[in-house]
């Protein structure tokens, strides 16, 4: 995704309020897919799933500071600016800073 498509999301989000990731098995609602991926783990873990994302032998890109793998060398690479703190791109209303 573009720069251009981090910030206009990021307005939708937290400028307009744009909840649009919703919880299956409750009422939880929250502007990023991250956010719902996260409290899906941690309040609805699922014990008959035997596929994790490690198991993917597709997902040949690995990051060497966590689990993240991914399908792209530059997904990799841009995963790599959320170890180092870099955020390259402004929101032109906020302070809101993004690596993509």
């Amino acid at each position: 995704a573009s720069k251009k498509d981090h910030l206009d999301q990021h307005a939708a989000n937290k400028h307009m309020g744009e909840k649009r990731y919703v919880c299956d098995e409750c009422e939880y609602r929250t502007a990023y897919s991250a956010n719902l991926s996260r409290h899906i783990r941690r309040n609805h873990p699922n014990p008959k799933k035997t596929t994790s994302v490690t198991e993917n032998p597709r997902k040949r890109f690995a990051c060497e500071e966590c689990e993240f793998r991914t399908v792209r060398r530059s997904a990799l690479d841009s995963h790599m600016f959320e170890h180092t703190g870099e955020r390259r791109f402004m929101c032109e209303e906020c302070e809101f800073r993004t690596v993509r």
